[in-house]
């Protein structure tokens, strides 16, 4: 996973995959040491209130549903900086 050998800042992540739940994703970064702290915003056409809670418990920091606009997704990752702060 290159998030463990470049951790990035924030990582915004779609539940749609080819190969991969985006749920599981989640699980795995969540899971490791190096990648646990890292803030994931989710970005998906997923909308429903089931996945919103799954995503949310598995630790997601922020859950936006397509379409979406730009606005919504600075607004999210300035939220995301501002209670996450530095790691």
């Amino acid at each position: 996973m290159r998030a463990r050998a470049a951790p990035p800042d924030l990582i915004l992540l779609d539940l749609i995959l080819p190969d991969i739940s985006g749920f599981e994703v989640l699980r795995e970064l969540k899971g490791a040491n190096e990648t646990a702290d890292i803030p994931v915003i989710i970005i998906t056409g997923m909308d429903g209130a089931a996945d919103r809670e799954q995503g949310v418990g598995l630790g997601a920091a922020g859950y936006i549903a397509k379409p979406f606009t730009r606005e919504t997704v600075l607004s999210h990752v300035r939220a995301c900086i501002d209670k996450c702060g530095e790691r």
